[in-house]
């Protein structure tokens, strides 16, 4: 008797018959945070900032961002623990170098640690995606295709360089493509 099987991964994404990401997101940010309390049980002598920014960027962060134009959280419960996890390795590195930060107030250790974030690496990722899809560096001629270039008959105010639908459903309007468009279109 073969069992039914409710999730499955291909090419390191958690796939299930819904097509949601949400355990993909669930098993990601669970394997990221096993990874942080790692470093965090070996580091606890660590002075050196270019040292642990190399661990969490190469350990941590890497797991984190791995595929991210593809499986992209648009439901701000999902970005929020995403940047929990970037948070906690903050106030790990603040405690260890002392560095005075107010609580629940991340954005000044992080610019201080140069340390970008979650949303603004997305936002680039997206971009340097759909940039190299249209030079021609990715060859994805399924993907070029739906791609639609505004162009107007008259001078209008709308600077917009891409068409982008409406859609009735947040699903739909947060599919990769449009999501893409829509950045480089306000950008």
């Amino acid at each position: 008797m073969l069992e039914r099987v409710f999730a499955v991964k291909d090419l390191g994404f958690h796939l299930t018959p819904s097509l949601s990401f949400q355990n993909h997101i669930n098993i990601t940010i669970g394997k990221a945070l096993k990874v942080l309390d790692f470093i965090k049980r070996n580091t606890t002598n660590f002075t050196s900032i270019p040292c642990l920014h190399v661990l969490y960027f190469t350990l941590v962060r890497s797991i984190l961002e791995y595929g991210i134009i593809v499986w992209h959280p648009y439901l701000a419960k999902d970005q929020l623990r995403l940047d929990r996890v970037q948070n906690r390795f903050l106030a790990y590195v603040a405690f260890l170098l002392k560095i005075p930060y107010p609580q629940h107030d991340y954005t000044s250790i992080s610019s201080t640690l140069n340390v970008p974030s979650f949303a603004s690496r997305r936002r680039d990722a997206d971009i340097s995606f759909i940039t190299s899809l249209i030079k021609g560096t990715i060859d994805a001629p399924d993907l070029l295709s739906t791609i639609s270039f505004r162009v107007p008959l008259y001078p209008t105010r709308s600077h917009s360089l891409f068409y982008i639908p409406t859609h009735l459903t947040n699903y739909n309007y947060n599919q990769p493509i449009h999501r893409m468009l829509r950045f480089l279109n306000s950008s």
